[in-house]
């Protein structure tokens, strides 16, 4: 107003054409500032298609803008280099609270994944990811840190002692007979996986996509937690999840991979047609305590080959020493039980074993491992899986439930669950659904829950079991891999 001639601020047509103009400039003004914002992905709004062109991202609408900028994050973060910096941007890209740290394992080829459990995680993304990104000399373990966990077990009244896995024996009642309706309340030893129990059955105490938060747990790293007596420290031993939780050791020189194989077991199979050193699989052991006896057990037969080769490192305070092994143990064209035990060094520095695990160095193999055991004792045990590993001794009629809430879930769209059976001789394995805990109903693999579209969620519960019968404890059908959609997002239980 100051640079026309004063007349004009008392014309009330000059001063509408002013206010048009500076109408029109402050559009273009947050236009401008906009786009600035835009320029960078992680705010982007009516750009992200742009950035996807550019990137070569197949644009896919379904997608939430949130994901559809994850992708783009993960494109343009992968031609960095791979700094521990640079792995947890990667990380987060699939980490809710973009909370993850990355844990480098110093001079051991390793680093270890800490995700706080309040995340939503999409795993399988995260090692698709972290697997193209990473050196490949590099193994990496991702670990689930739970926290501020309690949990209530609503149980019967028993006069005689009951053991529990987690709180020890405990007696419930001080009179003779049992008593319904009785409450008795775990104490702070909880945990963040499933969890057999004697009286009530298995309770869970982890939070998923779409199932109710059934427990609390204080801080524990899942790998340090102790079941039972005699439990089994390696995850995945026993090869069901073929090579989950398991790294190579050593280069190229080796073939991995999981047959089925003798005695109806699953076989890590491992094939070279070359000499070398450190040629087989690994994994990290988060548990350790020092001067105690420990035994490796496993079962080994080879078509080529002279023998198995393990190493065991002692790790923590800045090294690996002493170093146990390399334990060389001639095997034949038949499965053979091999053990082998051994004091851990009395350090409390330490805090963890890596267990590596092949074939010959002086010559080319085929061999073939089965139901590796890494425990506490002097002896070797009956070979179990991890309790992690959620493989249990199955009784007749045991039932495993899944809660799961619908309120978020708004009106019904599709569904779908899927899941893969194991059931030898003698077992069988269904699954059940219900919305009031009363009427049950078969639910097919791959099929859907039989509710009209648009119908609404509001309010309700789902209810899923899995009955799972043997005729013998020594024999246990299983149900793995098991996944459900519903409208169009997806949990892996």
């Amino acid at each position: 107003m100051e640079s026309v001639t004063p007349v004009y601020d008392k014309d009330e047509l000059a001063l509408a054409v002013f206010e048009a103009n500076g109408r029109v400039m402050d559009e273009i003004t947050k236009v401008i500032k906009n786009l600035k914002h835009e320029m960078y992905p992680q705010h982007a709004t009516w750009t992200v298609g742009y950035w996807e062109s550019m990137l070569g991202i197949k644009t896919n609408k379904n997608l939430s803008d949130a994901e559809r900028i994850q992708k783009v994050l993960f494109e343009l973060n992968k031609y960095f280099p791979i700094t521990r910096n640079r792995m947890e941007q990667i990380v987060n890209v699939h980490v809710q609270n973009r909370n993850a740290k990355v844990i480098e394992d110093r001079g051991e080829y390793s680093f270890t994944i800490e995700i706080p459990s309040e995340n939503v995680i999409i795993t399988a993304d995260i090692h698709r990811d972290v697997e193209e990104a990473k050196p490949a000399h590099l193994a990496y373990m991702i670990s689930i840190l739970a926290e501020r966990v309690t949990g209530i077990i609503k149980t019967k009244q028993y006069t005689f002692n009951v053991p529990y896995p987690v709180t020890g024996t405990f007696r419930t009642a001080p009179i003779n007979g049992i008593a319904s309706k009785a409450t008795a309340a775990a104490e702070s030893k909880t945990y963040a996986n499933p969890v057999p129990y004697p009286v009530t059955g298995t309770f869970v105490a982890r939070d998923e996509p779409f199932v109710r938060l059934e427990g609390k747990a204080e801080d524990l790293r899942l790998e340090r937690v102790d079941l039972w007596e005699n439990r089994n420290l390696l995850l995945n031993s026993g090869f069901h999840s073929d090579l989950v939780y398991w790294a190579n050791w050593g280069g190229d020189t080796v073939n991995r991979g999981v047959v089925d194989g003798k005695l109806g077991k699953k076989w890590v199979r491992l094939t070279s047609s070359g000499v070398g050193s450190f040629r087989g699989v690994s994994q990290v052991i988060n548990s350790f305590e020092p001067n105690t006896e420990y035994t490796i057990s496993f079962l080994a037969y080879a078509v080529t080959g002279p023998s198995v080769n393990f190493l065991i490192h002692q790790a923590g305070g800045g090294n690996n020493n002493p170093q146990i092994g390399t334990i060389i143990t001639p095997i034949s064209t038949e499965p053979k039980e091999i053990s082998y035990t051994f004091r851990s060094v009395d350090d409390t520095s330490k805090g963890r074993f890596n267990f590596m695990i092949g074939g010959s160095y002086t010559s080319p193999f085929d061999i073939y491992i089965a139901d590796i055991k890494f425990e506490k004792g002097s002896s070797s045990t009956q070979w179990q899986p991890a309790p992690q590993d959620g493989i249990v001794w199955y009784h007749p009629e045991t039932i495993k439930l899944l809660e799961i809430d619908l309120y978020k879930s708004g009106t019904y769209l599709n569904s779908k669950f899927t899941w893969t059976e194991e059931t030898p001789p003698g077992t069988s394995a269904i699954v059940e659904y219900s919305f009031d805990k009363v009427n049950w109903s078969k639910l097919t693999n791959g099929g859907s829950l039989p509710l009209k579209k648009y119908s609404s969620l509001v309010g309700k519960q789902l209810y899923i079991r899995q009955v799972l019968t043997t005729t013998d404890q020594r024999i246990t059908p299983a149900i793995r891999n098991f996944k459900y959609v519903i409208n169009d997002k997806e949990a892996i239980v």
